[in-house]
């Protein structure tokens, strides 16, 4: 029955884990578990942020469709939007005719605005009690370096440590390297790894291999291998598994087309049944007019024939950020509700052309929108004398809020809403804009009506 799917995040971890302190081969139960999900990923429009709450381990040609982003950088970026860094996920799913929370995730950032922790609560009877956490260490260019996978044990009310995962880079930052340790009590034990070739900074290959408890060796696992268009777009990823005649054989494929903007529009995923490869999913996705994925329809092959199995629609702001998501599966002839994701964002600034990069200022504020003061955050690389200044949409001046010198750091200063004359000025967008020495940057604010 495809309603698994609408809980299965948390039930996947939640018997994952069962199964491990069960006495259960913890790889096997892993990946039972992975393979469930991979394929719920491989039919949906999910982020890769979903992904990584779950299981830190990716399908690169996940990420590889976004052709702007090589996928040593996804793991980090994969949260961040142009202008934003996604803080909270809400996960509904469709019960009695309306939409339920079930699920939510936070998103931390430490000082330099990279991703340091993603929480995942659940909703128990009516109440939000701790799940999962993916605890982040990251290297100067924001890349992970170290993730601490932990899960909420209810009985002692304190985190439990479950697996580590340790990232290693090549000279140009292309990850290379994955490993997988497992907490088993007393100590951390191997569990698996993944290794990343490349040819030009392009992912070639990806082998994951998983630790014999037995032997205490590692055996190959799957290979997967990816080939490319002459402009880069990723066309098909070869996926295939080790078996037991020390062979590796075909498993799946999947195929990439894209139109003439180079949007993957169609995907196809086609099982091998020992001889042959024979059809299993066919994704057609739809883009606006600013190159925002806005629908995909998911087929499964049954009988011969296509049949409808998933359909996906996503919203936008007007920066183009992913707002919303609602799945729909396909029951009695009808696409019916399943589940519905909901993501906030947390405005980081953005660059004046001109200006420099995003690299040097960072500006942000919270509330945004707000209703009697808001607090305003930036941070500055090297000393410099600041100037934050706010602006109505006419481009009229309202309120110069600093203009003196400031040491490298973090800093933030409150704007209560009032003008120079002090007098409390109306509600609308207003524009502020830091100047550091050569550089600037400004971000949009929205002061609402107090309720």
């Amino acid at each position: 029955m495809k309603k698994i799917y609408t809980s299965f995040m948390l039930l996947a971890i939640l018997m994952f884990s069962s199964n491990l302190f069960a006495g259960e081969d913890p790889f096997i139960e892993y990946e039972k578990t992975r393979q469930q999900i991979t394929q719920f990923y491989a039919t949906n429009a999910f982020q890769v942020d979903m992904w990584d709450i779950v299981f830190p381990v990716t399908r690169p040609y996940f990420m590889k469709q976004h052709n702007d982003h090589q996928y040593a950088g996804m793991i980090h970026s994969s949260s961040t939007r142009e202008g934003g860094l996604l803080t909270d996920m809400m996960y509904y799913e469709w019960e009695l005719g309306a939409w339920e929370e079930f699920l939510k995730s936070k998103y931390t950032y430490d000082g330099n605005l990279y991703l340091s922790e993603i929480l995942s609560m659940a909703m128990i009877e009516g109440i939000w009690v701790n799940s999962q956490r993916s605890l982040y260490t990251n290297n100067a260019s924001g890349q992970h370096l170290e993730m601490l996978f932990q899960i909420w044990n209810a009985d002692v009310r304190s985190w439990q440590d479950m697996w580590h995962t340790t990232y290693t880079y090549d000279g140009s930052g292309n990850l290379i390297g994955e490993l997988m340790e497992m907490w088993m009590g007393t100590g951390w034990e191997n569990w698996m790894k993944i290794t990343h070739t490349y040819d030009n900074n392009q992912l070639q290959q990806s082998m994951q291999e998983s630790w014999d408890f037995m032997t205490q060796n590692w055996k190959n696992s799957t290979l997967n291998i990816y080939s490319y268009l002459g402009n880069g777009n990723l066309s098909e990823d070869l996926r295939q598994i080790w078996e037991t005649t020390r062979a590796w054989v075909n498993d799946e494929i999947t195929y990439f087309q894209y139109n003439g903007q180079g949007q993957n529009h169609e995907t196809d995923i086609d099982d091998w049944d020992g001889s042959s490869w024979v059809n299993f999913y066919h994704i057609e996705n739809t883009f606006d007019g600013n190159g925002n994925k806005i629908e995909a329809f998911t087929e499964i092959w049954e009988n011969n024939a296509w049949v409808n199995y998933f359909h996906d629609t996503m919203m936008y702001d007007g920066n183009n950020w992913l707002i919303e998501m609602v799945v729909q599966e396909w029951e009695s002839n009808a696409w019916v509700n399943a589940m519905k994701v909901v993501y906030t964002y947390m405005p980081v600034g953005i660059i004046v052309p001109g200006y420099g990069t995003a690299s040097e200022i960072l500006l942000y504020n919270t509330p945004n929108p707000f209703s009697d003061q808001t607090i305003i955050h930036f941070k500055l690389n090297e000393s410099s004398n600041v100037n934050i200044t706010l602006w109505d949409i006419t481009g009229k001046q309202v309120r110069i809020l600093i203009n003196r010198q400031f040491n490298a750091g973090l800093h933030e200063v409150t704007w209560n809403a009032e003008n120079n004359q002090g007098s409390k000025v109306s509600n609308g967008i207003y524009f502020c804009r830091l100047q550091a020495g050569n550089e600037s940057v400004v971000v949009k604010i929205i002061l609402m009506p107090k309720n």
